[in-house]
């Protein structure tokens, strides 16, 4: 996977809520003006528009560090098992097909392993946010949810990669690795939220 970041589509909003400006799902190409507003933030390497390509950034946020990083380089996600339910436990919205994919990996290990006809839940938006998870397919039309794929084109594969190997340990009653948890910011937040007077 890339460095997050966020395409122009993803400013285009979707079609029963649109963004504002000149923003268009299915955008694939830049702009010199908003090129340069998101440049200010964090302007994207050559290697991050190859690995998020065909998207445009809008936002490179995985490579933006003032006041603190914008996004995490890596993010929670976890399985429970209950008999033959399997809840797999994201940070992000999966597109259907999507969550098709994924949902069909970890059956097929299930299944591989003698449980019968298991039941694969996923429950989106846990521990974390990081917008939406697209197909290969899908992420190529460059549509708001393509565009607000944060980690690039192969995130899906690196969910599905993943799950599998966390799925595979616990099946096999073994101890899962892994990676650090993303930075703890809540003391470094900036609010722009007035607080409440009593």
């Amino acid at each position: 996977t890339c460095p997050a970041a966020l395409g122009y589509a993803f400013a285009a909003g979707t079609t029963d809520g649109p963004g504002k400006f000149d923003f268009t799902q299915g955008q694939n190409t830049s702009n010199l003006f908003w090129n340069m507003i998101g440049g200010f933030l964090s302007p994207p390497s050559q290697q991050q528009k190859e690995c998020h390509h065909p998207k445009p950034i809008l936002l490179n946020t995985g490579e933006a560090t003032l006041p603190y990083p914008w996004d995490p380089k890596t993010v929670p996600i976890s399985v429970f098992r209950v008999g033959r339910l399997f809840i797999l436990n994201v940070p992000c919205e999966f597109t259907t097909m999507a969550g098709r994919r994924l949902r069909r990996a970890i059956e097929t290990i299930a299944t591989d392993h003698g449980i019968d006809k298991p039941e694969i839940t996923i429950a989106g938006l846990a521990n974390s946010y990081t917008h939406y998870v697209t197909t290969f397919e899908e992420y190529a039309g460059q549509r708001y949810e393509a565009a607000s794929t944060l980690y690039g084109p192969h995130t899906l594969s690196g969910y599905i990669q993943e799950f599998e190997r966390i799925v595979l340990d616990l099946l096999n009653d073994r101890p899962s690795l892994t990676d650090a948890p993303p930075q703890d910011l809540r003391k470094k937040q900036i609010s722009l939220i007035p607080p409440v007077l009593a």
